[in-house]
């Protein structure tokens, strides 16, 4: 039964865009023949910094009273 279910990266929050977002920037740097170690600090960097964002950004929207959750 788990073939039927999405699985929890494509669903929850900014998982795939995060890893989107620095597979991204490592695609820029290999074009652009940049080192790599630079390069994927950078990624690493974006894509924590984007995690960390969306659970702030989630948890600030759970404290607001009376708005609906979803």
């Amino acid at each position: 039964m788990l073939l039927a279910e999405i699985p929890t990266v494509l669903r929850a929050g900014l998982y795939a865009v995060a890893a989107l977002a620095a597979a991204g920037v490592v695609v820029i740097g290999h074009l652009m023949l940049l080192p790599i170690t630079p390069v994927a600090i950078v990624a690493l960097a974006l894509c924590f910094g984007l995690r960390v964002l969306a659970i702030r950004l989630a948890a600030s929207r759970r404290e607001i009273p009376g708005e609906a959750q979803s």
